[in-house]
């Protein structure tokens, strides 16, 4: 993983703090999109939405992000956040 130790320590904190409360939401609307015959929301879309509403030491995920990870590209991203979430793909 290219993610800086440090770095992938704190949005492991950070998304941990929220996990169930997100998890709730995501079952919820996976229960709605059965209901409306709708797709449901794919692992990569249930991991970018947890994190884009997660707040990082006190800031918004995209400032957190443009401050400490502009070294990184989306699929390096992507891999960290697999590994939090639990997600092979």
């Amino acid at each position: 993983m290219k993610m800086n130790p440090e770095h992938y320590r704190i949005l492991e904190a950070a998304m941990e703090a929220t996990r169930e409360e997100f998890a709730a939401a995501a079952a919820a609307a996976a229960a709605a999109a059965a209901a409306a015959a709708v797709p449901e929301m794919s692992n990569e879309h249930f991991r970018w939405t947890w994190l884009w509403n997660t707040p990082i030491e006190g800031k918004r995920p995209e400032r957190w992000m443009v401050d400490n990870l502009k070294y990184l590209k989306d699929d390096h991203i992507d891999t960290a956040l697999r590994r939090i979430a639990g997600h092979s793909s």
